[in-house]
């Protein structure tokens, strides 16, 4: 993921570019052995989210991954269809706005349980904040205690402030290092 993917993303969906800002996205995964996470905390979370994009005047959208359990696609079908945003379930809801969603977030909320999802959301120029992170144990933890400690990530709290962000682009570093261990650079 780059400032070329995300081009191409935003290239895409262009009817997310007309929601109102702020645009804030929650990316949803699902409980799992390394996250500790429950149904009545998500719906807590859905509502603050809602709350919130309404008091700023802005939009909520959300998507739900593979791993996500049944009753929290309900709870986002559930989300005030008067409030602004996408709330994705499954296909179902059409094509996977996912790319789209992340290319034009203003700021970035997420479930703590995937390291992939993460990676994805601390390589946007958004925002990130992190629910539940303390809930979280495994390599997982450790993950998102190298986000929050570069200051990428912040644990999501009622404010949602904007902060400077750095995008997290580690792909290229990585190919390089292959490429220097293999005797090919």
């Amino acid at each position: 993921m780059d400032d070329a993917w995300l081009r191409q993303a935003r290239a895409a969906f262009p009817t997310l570019a007309a929601l109102p800002a702020p645009h804030t996205v929650l990316l949803v995964g699902g409980p799992s052995r390394h996250a500790a996470l429950d149904d009545a905390g998500f719906q807590t979370l859905l509502r603050q989210l809602a709350a919130h994009a309404r008091a700023e005047g802005g939009s909520f959208s959300a998507i739900a991954s593979r791993r996500t359990p049944p009753a929290w696609r309900a709870a986002l079908g559930a989300v005030d269809a008067g409030l602004p945003g996408l709330r994705w379930r499954d296909t179902g809801d059409g094509a996977n706005p996912y790319a789209g969603l992340l290319a034009h977030a203003d700021r970035l909320v997420c479930t703590p349980d995937s390291v992939n999802m993460l990676s994805e959301a601390a390589a946007t120029c958004a925002p990130l904040f992190i629910w539940r992170p303390e809930r979280v144990h495994g390599r997982v933890r450790r993950f998102l205690a190298a986000l929050l400690e570069r200051g990428r990530a912040r644990a999501l709290d009622a404010a949602l402030d904007a902060f400077p962000v750095i995008p997290l682009r580690e792909t290229a570093w990585v190919a390089a290092q292959l490429r220097q261990r293999l005797g090919l650079a």
